[in-house]
């Protein structure tokens, strides 16, 4: 499964991303974020402005991969 794809098909349907991820959303902050870090995938808001970093996965593969998810 492609990755774009699966970003694309949640922030299309912030209702469902909303209830999977228990996080009330009131907008898409940014979407493929650079940092000093790495990529950020997107960058939800809350309602009270409290934010959450979103970083998709979608092959897990490798333990080390798993851990950098986790961590």
């Amino acid at each position: 499964m492609h990755e774009s794809l699966v970003q694309w098909t949640l922030l299309n349907n912030l209702d469902f991303l909303s209830k999977n991820l228990n996080f009330k959303i009131a907008s898409k902050k940014a979407q493929e974020f650079s940092t000093d870090f790495g990529r950020v995938d997107f960058i939800l808001e809350g309602y009270q402005h409290n934010q959450l970093l979103v970083e998709l996965e979608t092959i897990l593969n490798e333990k080390k991969k798993l851990d950098y998810c986790f961590n």
